[in-house]
């Protein structure tokens, strides 16, 4: 099968998004897979990988990273049904971290639903873990069945936990693409997903208006084919990146005279689990109490708390 598609995809709306002044953090498709690469993963894992998600680390890449955002003017300007919802897009898989994906998820079932007695858990280990969701949720592939459909793991058994996102791994990645891989939270896939059964429907009026919002057009995949990675990245805010070597003290100055001179950045507002996230999915959070605590900017700059924000090694990002 030829995946060419999805690049050229991805790269029309990464370049569309940098049109609307947002933000493009990561563009990067690695190399295909090798067999043996392939088989030395399935060994240490003890069992072999979904067939078609085999293929794609074959045919395709053995990893993926890109990821975008709007930013809160853009924001501002988003219609319904996705005013609130769709804000961001992440697609990402690693062969090399399949392994310990899949050891948490397992840990995660074990804790959250078959100690709880949650009707269905043991089916929850027959599935197959290739994305963890920012806020602790999962993308897999449900091996209890012999299509293999992408479903949505919630950890909090959320409205779209058991969803089915695609009828398989190539057919759900075929239709994420056609919508910029929003997500991959629950949230921002919902206003694409009729119900339990149906998948993703990139061909539903709700998908075409996403792409006449964005300004994704079909005549101009081969243009977009030609831009690099380098061309489709945002510039990085180099103030904001030069905290992460710097003291605690030296962070907090920095920040503090930023907010002076670039009052812009205050809706910045990072995770504690090393993203950033803008205003409207910062109060999103703080309404659905989720497991991640949110940090407002004006939180993040206050002394008494920078030792617990500014955490070594994390790798914050930017809008």
């Amino acid at each position: 099968m030829d995946f060419s598609d999805w690049t050229k995809r991805l790269k029309l709306y990464a370049r569309q998004v940098n049109t609307m002044d947002g933000v493009v953090h990561n563009f990067y498709i690695g190399e295909k897979a090798e067999e043996e690469e392939i088989q030395k993963v399935e060994a240490e894992m003890g069992f072999g990988l979904p067939g078609e998600f085999r293929e794609v680390l074959k045919g395709y890449a053995k990893s993926i990273d890109i990821s975008w955002s709007f930013d809160e003017s853009t924001e501002d300007k988003i219609p319904e049904p996705f005013k609130d919802k769709v804000s961001s897009g992440w697609c990402c898989w690693d062969l090399n971290q399949l392994k310990d994906i899949n050891h948490y998820k397992n840990e995660l079932v074990q804790t959250c639903f078959i100690e709880l007695d949650v009707p269905g858990a043991e089916q929850l280990l027959n599935t197959f873990a290739f994305l963890t969701v920012p806020n602790g949720d999962y993308l897999l592939i449900d091996m209890n069945s012999p299509d293999a459909p992408v479903t949505y793991l919630s950890h909090e058994m959320d409205k779209m936990h058991g969803y089915r996102l695609g009828n398989s791994f190539i057919d759900f990645i075929e239709k994420w693409t056609l919508i910029g891989c929003v997500g991959p939270e629950d949230w921002q896939l919902e206003p694409f997903i009729k119900d339990a059964s149906a998948g993703i429907d990139a061909d539903s009026s709700i998908a075409a208006r996403f792409r006449e919002f964005v300004g994704f057009d079909s005549r101009h995949l081969e243009e977009a084919a030609m831009l690099t990675p380098e061309q489709l990245i945002t510039p990085k805010k180099e103030w904001f990146h030069s905290l992460l070597g710097d003291t605690w003290e030296r962070k907090y100055e920095i920040i503090t005279e930023e907010i002076k001179t670039r009052q812009q950045f205050e809706s910045l507002i990072p995770a504690i689990n090393g993203a950033v996230l803008n205003e409207a999915e910062y109060k999103r959070g703080l309404e659905k109490e989720g497991t991640h605590r949110l940090i407002s900017f004006k939180e993040y700059i206050n002394p008494k708390l920078k030792k617990t924000i500014f955490k070594p090694n994390r790798n914050y990002e930017s809008f």
